[in-house]
């Protein structure tokens, strides 16, 4: 897991969100990117919100405008003020998304208490193109979804440790042999909070 935040970390262009606070209750949402490469970025960002509970969308936020993001530079893509989006008696999940096909990096700067229980996780082998991918979905969020191979679990991956929220894919990209569409499911699955084996069961991890 710390290999994949590294890397995530480390990604050409990021997108961060930061919980503002008052009185102890979270009042509103600072978002930031940071374009380390060396061109010119323009990207459209929305900001999604979800119950960790109930996995229920809270909200969505678009900016009415593209951002121009200078080669090397952070940009402050400003405040999302959640009281104007109605009650915010609620435990936030949030998901910040470029737009454009760029690599987003997305940092989640709190952990949410996540549940373990009641939660419905996805594993399925499928192609794109001449590449193996697992796509992982969740009827909640998740954080820190690690998926292995049984019996291989040194095997590569181009990504892994990701955070599946609901209503969205997760693909990730196999580069290792041995893992093949239609095969009896060999995969294992761990996140914060809990795992999933092959026999589709989902328990809390220790």
């Amino acid at each position: 897991m710390t290999y994949w935040a590294v890397k995530r970390e480390c990604a050409g262009t990021t997108i961060g969100v930061a919980r503002v606070k008052q009185r102890n209750e979270t009042n509103g949402l600072e978002a930031w990117s940071v374009n380390t490469t060396l061109s010119d970025i323009r990207v459209a960002v929305h900001i999604d919100g979800w119950n960790v509970v109930t996995g229920e969308p809270v909200f969505h936020h678009s900016w009415p405008n593209a951002f121009a993001l200078k080669l090397n530079q952070s940009t402050e893509l400003g405040r999302l003020d959640l009281g104007a989006l109605g009650p915010s008696r609620f435990k936030l999940s949030e998901n910040g998304i470029g737009l454009e096909d760029i690599g987003f990096a997305i940092r989640h700067c709190q952990e949410a208490p996540f549940q373990a229980g009641a939660r419905h996780l996805g594993l399925k082998i499928a192609r794109n193109g001449a590449d193996t991918v697992v796509e992982a979905t969740a009827n909640l969020p998740i954080k820190g979804l690690l998926v292995q191979v049984m019996d291989h679990l040194d095997t590569t991956w181009e990504d892994n440790g990701v955070d599946p929220v609901p209503g969205q894919i997760a693909s990730l990209r196999f580069m290792g042999k041995g893992l093949e569409v239609g095969q009896k499911h060999p995969l294992r699955a761990r996140w914060m909070g809990g795992e999933w084996s092959r026999q589709n069961n989902v328990r809390p991890s220790l």
